[in-house]
């Protein structure tokens, strides 16, 4: 499955979530809050991983809410 926040790689039972919007500081949206429980729900419930490891990309691991949540998606 693809997302928009996550790139997702399970090998030998060890799952690798990885952030992958560097460029946009990997700020948390709405789909960051979708895609997260639904990718962590998936490999729970197919005993996909014994192990889940969150990395990220960029310059930053995450800069926390993405501010367009809170301004209605307008720019601040």
């Amino acid at each position: 499955m693809t997302y928009r926040c996550f790139d997702v790689d399970i090998a030998d039972k060890i799952a690798r979530i990885t952030l992958k919007r560097g460029d946009e500081l990997n700020t948390m949206t709405p789909d960051f809050w979708r895609e997260l429980p639904e990718i962590v729900r998936d490999i729970d419930d197919g005993a996909k991983a014994r192990v889940i490891v969150i990395a990220s990309t960029g310059k930053h691991f995450c800069a926390g809410m993405d501010l367009s949540v809170f301004t209605g998606g307008q720019s601040a």
